[in-house]
């Protein structure tokens, strides 16, 4: 088995060597080209890993400000509401005792069923 298996790395170690000096004798040129064209696509690669990265960085920051956003324009509606609740509970008894109306009068309207 060994033999065998020594054999296959003899026959590969020949066959390697007779493409590298196919590839010499063909084009000398060739070689030297293929490693530029190597080189070439493996910066390729290495911006467009990076350019992948960068965006989804910019992606989660760009989330970030718009949730920020979003939650400063909550918080002001909030304090408005409020604001609009305070001046309800201030003003309608006065409008209330100044036209002689009920601010709040019964429209019928039942309680809600109790919670089981």
């Amino acid at each position: 088995m060994d033999e065998t298996k020594e054999q296959l790395d003899a026959v590969r170690s020949k066959l390697n060597a007779l493409r590298d000096d196919k590839v010499d004798a063909a084009s000398p040129d060739l070689k030297q080209s293929i490693n530029e064209l190597n080189d070439s696509i493996q910066k390729l690669l290495k911006i467009v890993k990076q350019a992948n990265v960068d965006l989804e960085s910019d992606s989660k920051i760009n989330l970030s400000a718009k949730l920020d956003t979003l939650i400063g324009q909550n918080e002001d509606i909030a304090k408005a509401i409020l604001k609009l609740l305070e001046l309800h509970h201030e003003h309608l008894p006065k409008l209330a005792a100044r036209t002689g109306r009920n601010p709040m009068p019964d429209l019928g309207a039942k309680a809600p069923p109790p919670i089981k």
